[in-house]
């Protein structure tokens, strides 16, 4: 079984592949998941009018809890892929992240996050 810390940093690299299939997630996502709407955004960016071309997360600090839970601080890139609304093609996004994850069954199963 995966430790806490690799599944939640394999879900953090997936996302920066900008995929949307569900199937990608199944390893790591609990089929119970439940997300903040803001980790929707990152994996479903067109639903919001913006198509990214590509992202990235670096990690600030990682903490694991004894009971399944994982806090991490992360700055997150974006890359605007098309125009949208106010955004333009190749207009850079910055975000500075706090999510916390409960893992259930070896996957993440609840996902709050805070960004700015």
């Amino acid at each position: 079984m995966t430790d806490a810390a690799t599944l939640v940093r394999n879900y953090l690299t997936l996302l920066e592949t900008c995929d949307p299939n569900p199937a990608r997630y199944s390893d790591l996502l609990h089929p119970e998941v439940a997300e903040s709407e803001y980790a929707y955004q990152l994996t479903q960016p067109e639903r919001h009018g913006v198509q990214l071309a590509a992202q990235a997360f670096s990690l600030e600090h990682l903490h694991t809890c004894a009971n399944d839970t994982v806090v991490v601080e992360a700055r997150w890139w974006g890359e605007v892929g098309a125009d949208a609304a106010s955004f333009t093609r190749g207009q850079q996004l910055t975000a500075h992240f706090c999510m916390v994850f409960e893992l259930h069954d070896g996957k993440i199963y609840r996902q709050r996050q805070y960004d700015c």
